[in-house]
């Protein structure tokens, strides 16, 4: 059995502790929003991960005694960065938390014994047949759609906030997703929106890099076009 425990006094999900000042637009609108399936996109930089954190923090606080499901793409992605960004957060706010790990069972324990439980977008069938309340979900750009659909048939259990939260750069499949339907929200995360949080000179290097790669684009297109032109 693995487990991950940290000495905080309280199990209360609180975010007292942060200033709403030192959030983004979009992670305030986030915290806000109510609709049942939310989607949440921005590009690198934008705060995305923080908003999520703070999201199932959120949704915790507001279906106590009701599981939840925490996804992201792969394992790796789970647990290098969107279950580091939500420890820290926890930290921060003095929460006490444990990982669990039983018979391949993985979970967060936040001290009541509900599961927050934990799975990889990739390995559907560890997640189907799991009732949960709410989810959240990383960079569902890189999901299937059949996994995006298998996760939201997991919500059923009744609860006073059954959303789906969705943090990720977008495509288009999830922009028609959640484009002028019912119950759905789409939030949009400028990365200038969260300046004040990155690195000196990141934005500068970020759209230059941005600029390099259509440059290349536009090169190869190009090229390509005299290649045909020649055949």
């Amino acid at each position: 059995m693995m487990t991950h425990t940290k000495p905080q006094r309280t199990t209360l999900t609180t975010t007292r502790s942060i200033d709403a000042r030192s959030l983004t637009p979009a992670q305030r609108k986030a915290r806000r929003c109510r609709d049942t399936q939310l989607f949440v996109s921005g590009g690198f930089g934008s705060g995305k991960t923080m908003g999520h954190a703070l999201k199932v923090l959120q949704l915790r606080r507001e279906n106590r005694g009701v599981a939840g499901l925490i996804l992201a793409q792969t394992w790796g992605m789970l647990w290098s960065t969107t279950l580091r960004r939500l420890f820290a957060l926890m930290r921060k706010c003095g929460i006490r938390y444990r990982v669990r790990d039983r018979q391949g069972e993985c979970y967060l324990d936040l001290g009541d014994g509900v599961p927050i439980f934990l799975r990889s977008a990739k390995n559907i069938d560890t997640f189907d047949g799991l009732d949960v309340g709410w989810l959240t979900g990383d960079e569902v750009r890189h999901w299937t759609i059949e996994a995006y659909h298998v996760a939201l048939g997991r919500r059923r259990a009744k609860c006073p906030l059954p959303q789906a939260a969705f943090f990720s750069t977008p495509n288009m499949w999830l922009l028609d997703e959640f484009t002028d339907k019912p119950g759905r929200r789409l939030i949009i995360a400028p990365t200038k929106e969260n300046a004040k949080n990155l690195a000196p000179g990141y934005i500068d290097n970020l759209r230059l890099s941005y600029a390099n790669s259509r440059e290349n684009l536009a090169l190869a297109i190009e090229r390509m076009r005299g290649f045909l032109g020649s055949l």
